[in-house]
């Protein structure tokens, strides 16, 4: 008997945070949550995006058509899914496969496998965590642009994935300490 009462899958989880050696076969992941406000910021940009189609057949009357309320339902709906996605479930996902030979990269509506052979290089930074671009999404870009894709819920730090072909993924972590532990992670992998 051990003599920790703890149940093994807590005790896992806190050998993983610990940084203990998993085997070579078992898949480390790692998720990056969105901060406190993102949930409201995520109800505000429904609000303001919903406005013009409430507004619109108040009004306008000739504009209070049973076309013109299904098609303003209908766009509703695909605001309150995509605030879904994006704000309220918003969650980044890490996942080095050493079985697989992969790390799978995963944010709302993305989802990636990058072949750990193609990897050349992975580094750490300070990262402002914002958005560079005009869409304000958790991922944007393109792999093999300039800037690469860019998975981000705010933070200090990221972990930037780079190709032997050119693409890169930059995935933003809460803080360092979390983007050591993906980059640390892909080493123990076998990254070279």
């Amino acid at each position: 008997m051990s003599g920790d009462p703890r149940p093994s899958a807590a005790r896992a989880r806190t050998e993983q945070r610990a940084g203990a050696a998993r085997p070579a076969s078992e898949a480390a992941a790692h998720t990056v949550t969105a901060p406190p406000g993102h949930a409201a910021l995520g109800w505000g940009v429904l609000g303001v995006a919903a406005l013009p189609l409430v507004l619109l057949p108040l009004l306008e009357p000739s504009a209070r058509t049973p076309g013109t309320a299904i098609a303003s339902l209908a766009a509703l709906t695909v605001l309150v899914v995509l605030l879904q996605a994006g704000f309220l479930r918003a969650r980044l996902r890490v996942e080095v496969d050493r079985g697989a030979a992969v790390v799978r990269l995963r944010g709302p509506l993305y989802a990636r496998e990058v072949p750990l052979a193609d990897l050349a290089r992975v580094e750490v930074r300070d990262d402002d965590g914002q958005q560079h671009g005009w869409l304000n999404w958790p991922v944007s870009g393109r792999a093999a642009s300039r800037g690469g894709v860019r998975l981000t819920l705010g933070g200090s730090a990221a972990v930037v994935l780079r190709t032997r072909d050119g693409r890169r993924w930059t995935v933003v972590t809460e803080d360092r300490a979390q983007a050591e532990r993906i980059a640390a992670d892909l080493q123990a992998a076998g990254l070279t």
